[in-house]
């Protein structure tokens, strides 16, 4: 983690269930705290996160952390409509921030033709990137 790092609680719904990790974002990168194992330790509530943080001397941003809707993006994956699910940007973002953690590279970083299509799908649709419109 670098020393310039702003850390906050992290919240993901799986399977329906609730778990919370350590999430920490610097102006290089992002990632999910990895112990010495490799492994992102997970919660079921916040407060085993504040504990982390306070075993490993680290402040938390006090900020309400933001759902990650995995269930509903697995729905989407099953069932996809036209546009994916403003979710499915996010929950790819954590799987990058994962990859970072856990220092092991995440495929969805390796640029390619249908990678490339995908990724600027899901920035679109989340309206962080727009096309040029002449009009």
């Amino acid at each position: 983690m670098p020393p310039d790092a702003n850390y906050y609680i992290s919240w993901c719904r799986w399977q329906g269930q609730d778990w919370y990790s350590l999430w920490w974002t610097a102006e290089e990168a992002d990632g999910l705290w990895a112990n010495e194992a490799g492994r992102v330790p997970r919660y079921t509530s916040p407060a085993g996160v504040r504990q982390l943080a306070d075993c490993l001397g680290v402040q938390l941003v006090p900020e309400e952390p933001l759902l990650q809707k995995m269930d509903d993006v697995f729905n989407w994956l099953s069932h996809p409509a036209k546009n994916p699910l403003k979710e499915t940007l996010t929950v790819w973002n954590m799987f990058d921030d994962l990859s970072s953690g856990i220092d092991k590279p995440f495929l969805g970083n390796q640029e390619g033709t249908i990678r490339n299509r995908v990724f600027d799908k899901l920035y679109l649709n989340d309206g962080i990137i727009q096309l040029n419109q002449k009009g």
